[in-house]
């Protein structure tokens, strides 16, 4: 019942084959018609066929190309990225030969494109770390990634350079192509470290002595108090506070603890009241000269929390010393403890201008 059957032109014959764009979806049909009945020999259909593949890729060219185009971008795009980075990028192959370095890379370690034609990984590495590198990169060829590793390179002409790793490899259908390899340059974070030990050192040298000089001259004062009978209350704050300043030097002190990220803290009952009272004798001593005064308001008889007592009384030694520091002569500083069902909170006040406001930000920050 079709018209153009049925109707003028009569047709008689009609072979068709279908169209598809790239996403799959269908475009239309190629056909072939005819007047009269015929039928298409292989060859025939063969022809039909590749000559509708011709008629697809032309309706494909024009999104082909758009796709090529954008492929292109972000390949250009990531290219410039990895060129540009700070970080030294290399790419090498599963033999360790290098195929990709940076711009980063080669200036660091002074390397041209026609030495990367013909270097190893082996060969940047310093001698005595070669065997540790290869073992971690076998690891990445397994599919681990390996991270902040260690290791030093070698420059063009000998200069070491001291790096942090990150190695993986890519695979393609589970096999290792190739290895991806950032190094950062840690010349600078090793000169910190080495500054922090040599002041670690050095604070360890030049200050234990003479803190341990005055613990023992406070330590004979103490013994013949008949000696200075008018003196015993200011010898005995004084000898508190060089034994707490020695155990808090030692703590600090203490290289293994600093690089473990712990200062050996042990918790244990303290009471805030007694505490409090412990750390504005000691203030005291410092404000008298001032004529300040010094109070300790507290509701209750004791509150004890569980903590570090040292640390505690560190830091209400600190909120004390700004007191007496910034207070005008004559002035007074308070100390008051108050209570809730769970919580103690702790408080001090003086009489001074007070942080400003530009510094808020700054309040919890390293001094």
């Amino acid at each position: 019942d079709n018209v153009l059957v049925v109707g003028v032109p009569h047709i008689r014959f009609y072979a068709g084959c279908p169209l598809k764009m790239a996403g799959g979806h269908k475009a239309g049909t190629l056909c072939l018609i005819d007047l009269k009945p015929r039928t298409l020999s292989p060859a025939e259909l063969a022809l039909l066929c590749s000559l509708s593949s011709l008629v697809e890729d032309e309706l494909n060219k024009d999104k082909l190309n758009l796709a090529l185009a954008e492929v292109r971008d972000k390949e250009a795009e990531l290219t410039d990225f990895l060129e540009n980075a700070a970080d030294l990028i290399q790419l090498s192959s599963m033999d360790g030969k290098i195929q990709f370095a940076n711009r980063a890379w080669r200036q660091w370690l002074r390397y041209d494109d026609r030495d990367l034609k013909k270097l190893k990984v082996a060969d940047v590495v310093a001698p005595e770390e070669r065997a540790k590198v290869k073992k971690h990169f076998a690891k990445a060829a397994l599919g681990e990634t390996v991270h902040a590793l260690r290791t030093v390179l070698l420059a063009k002409g000998g200069a070491r350079v001291p790096v942090e790793a990150t190695i993986n490899c890519r695979f393609k259908d589970r096999v290792p192509q190739r290895t991806r390899t950032v190094y950062r340059d840690i010349s600078q974070r090793l000169k910190v470290e080495e500054l922090k030990n040599e002041v670690i050192a050095l604070a360890s040298h030049e200050l234990r002595g003479p803190l341990q000089t005055i613990l023992s001259s406070l330590e004979l004062l103490e013994e013949d108090k008949a000696a200075v009978p008018a003196s015993g209350a200011l010898v005995k704050r004084a000898l508190g506070s060089t034994h707490f300043m020695l155990e808090i030097l030692n703590d600090y002190l203490d290289l293994h603890k600093i690089e473990a990220g712990h200062h050996g803290d042990k918790p244990v009952s303290v009471d805030l009241v007694a505490l409090a009272r412990e750390a504005l004798n000691a203030a005291r001593a410092r404000g008298e000269r001032d004529k300040m005064e010094f109070h300790l308001d507290a509701d209750l008889k004791n509150a004890f929390v569980r903590a570090d007592r040292k640390r505690l009384l560190q830091v209400l030694g600190n909120l004390l010393s700004n007191a007496v520091k910034y207070s005008p002569k004559g002035g007074q500083v308070r100390v008051a403890i108050g209570s809730t069902a769970r919580v103690h909170r702790v408080t001090v006040t003086d009489e001074g201008p007070g942080i400003p406001p530009a510094f808020h930000g700054k309040i919890f920050t390293k001094f």
